[in-house]
This record gives structure tokens, C-alpha cells and sequence, in this order.
């Protein structure tokens, strides 16, 4: 959510932006965060770049995977009060080539677990 839009969030006086993709994550976030106020109306967008965008225009409170936002948060332009919970999601690179990785591709391999391991620490 943008920052001023976190009063709005603690009030439960806040649009819900969810994705398609994902229909039970709000009811799911709801439940594991019993303190939180419920939104007053959820909408939900195709996918998950949609609510962040959604949300970086101020529309509403946008429950998405660290790794689309991390960027905003860490500029301020988005903030993040209740953080961010693992959400089971996994990621792979999947080589298709005969032999194993390396010279560039070895490289992109490790540039990209570098990446991974920088925004998501705790999922190694």
C-alpha cells in the first residue's frame, strides 16, 4: 500500500486488492492475522503485477508476493506494516540443455540465486 494509505489499513477503512490467481490469499491472510481489521470490500485483479500497480496508485491494500514489491518498500514508494508471510510459492530454473549448466548460463544461474537470496533470505 502506498504510505499514506496505512492509517486507512489499521482503521479497516481500506479497498482489499487480490488476484485472480490466488483467490484464498486474503481470506488465508485474514485468518493468520486475526488482529487485523477487515477491509471494507475486496476486489480482485487478473494477477499479481495488477494489484501492484493497483496499489502503487493508491487504490487500495495489495497482498502480493515479496518478490513484485520488495523494490517499492525498499524506496518507500509502498510500505509493507505487516510484513511479508511465506506463502508456500516456490521458484526454479529449468535447463534445458543436454549437458550441465555453465560459462554464461552457470552465471545466470548464480546471478539469479544471488537475486533470490538477497529479496528472500528466509526461503533458502
Amino acid at each position: 500500500m502506498r504510505p499514506e494509505v496505512v492509517p486507512a489499513f489499521e482503521r479497516g477503512d481500506y479497498l482489499a486488492l487480490g488476484s485472480k490467481t490466488r483467490p484464498e490469499a486474503w481470506p488465508q491472510w485474514l485468518k493468520t492475522h486475526p488482529s487485523a481489521r477487515r477491509p471494507t470490500e475486496m476486489r480482485y485483479y487478473d494477477n499479481h503485477a495488477l494489484i501492484v500497480e493497483a496499489a502503487s496508485a493508491g487504490l487500495g491494500v495489495a497482498l502480493s508476493p515479496l518478490v513484485l514489491a520488495v523494490d517499492d518498500v525498499e524506496r518507500g514508494s509502498l510500505a509493507a506494516p505487516a510484513g511479508f508471510d511465506p506463502d508456500g510459492s516456490q521458484y526454479g530454473l529449468i535447463w534445458l540443455g543436454s549437458s550441465e549448466l555453465q560459462g554464461v548460463e552457470f552465471e545466470l544461474a548464480e546471478w539469479l540465486q544471488a537475486q533470490f537470496s538477497r529479496l528472500c533470505p528466509q526461503h533458502l
